[in-house]
């Protein structure tokens, strides 16, 4: 069993994602040449006014009858130059009116990323050698976006994986590429598991460590703002640290409520492990 195989319930497929966020960019239209319509549209008035017009002039002021024949052609070219710009009208509103990719909306994308929660939560034990007697409780977790230029895509960086930040309607950052970190808390020591959710590629990040609670040093959160070079966002950091200097890291949108519940249970749990708990209860693990 791998990451790959864990399966998602939200069907939506590769081209889906891609046309979500917009991945690849489409290539720089080719330079076109000007058309012959194009070209008429602009030589004919010039012809109108540096040749027919002078010669015309010139002989209606000797020939009364010549007048018609310059009216026409006046006409003439009038309707002429009217139907080649309607006619590049209709030409650019084809080419306007091509219908844009259908993409899912931010809902849609979220359920699909959401819809990774429990495989990748099954996936994480079985890496650790755990099975559902050796938790305390319900395992707790963070999800967290993946961002551009930060320490923790590096990995993606070197392997030319695209991370794309894309502001939804819905008014908050979505990444293509999203971690989740689960805590497994045991008797003597908190398994965690890191695995990515990828939507525009296969690589995905994944890993493992273990920390005894007396080498766990505590629990941080703090606000931070991101920019992906079009916009600020205010994201809030979580980072859980070890005393060997060591740290489990995660970015979260600001209003992620599971952050808030994951912390305030991983503190408790590190304050009972560590001092005792009153009771010998584990209520804050789902108990």
């Amino acid at each position: 069993m791998d990451m790959q195989t864990t399966g998602q319930p939200v069907d939506l497929t590769l081209q889906d994602m891609q046309n979500y966020f917009g991945w690849p960019p489409p290539p720089p239209p080719p330079p076109q040449k000007k058309r012959w319509y194009v070209k008429t549209s602009i030589w004919l008035p010039v012809v109108y006014f540096f040749f027919v017009l002078p010669v015309c002039g010139c002989i209606s002021t000797s020939s009364p009858g010549s007048a018609y024949t310059f009216a026409f052609l006046t006409l003439a070219l009038l309707i002429t130059e009217i139907a080649l710009l309607a006619y590049m009208g209709v030409k650019k509103q084809r080419i306007a009116a091509a219908p844009l990719p259908l993409a899912p909306t931010d809902q849609a994308y979220e359920a699909w990323v959401r819809s990774w929660q429990n495989p990748i939560r099954e996936y994480g034990m079985q890496k650790l050698g755990l099975d559902e007697s050796m938790v305390l409780g319900r395992p707790l977790f963070v999800r967290s976006l993946v961002w551009p230029n930060r320490s923790w895509s590096k990995s993606y960086r070197s392997s030319n994986t695209p991370i794309i930040i894309k502001y939804g309607a819905d008014g908050r950052p979505h990444s293509s590429i999203n971690r989740y970190t689960f805590f497994y808390p045991t008797q003597h020591y908190l398994a965690i598991f890191e695995g990515d959710v990828n939507a525009l590629d296969r690589t995905r990040f994944e890993g493992t460590r273990t920390y005894f609670y007396d080498d766990i040093v505590g629990i941080e959160t703090s606000a931070i703002t991101l920019n992906d070079g079009y916009a600020n966002y205010a994201m809030q950091h979580f980072e859980l640290q070890v005393s060997n200097g060591q740290s489990i890291g995660a970015t979260t949108w600001v209003h992620d409520l599971d952050v808030d519940q994951t912390v305030n249970a991983l503190r408790t749990l590190l304050r009972d492990k560590k001092y005792g708990t009153q009771g010998g209860g584990f209520g804050y693990l789902g108990f």
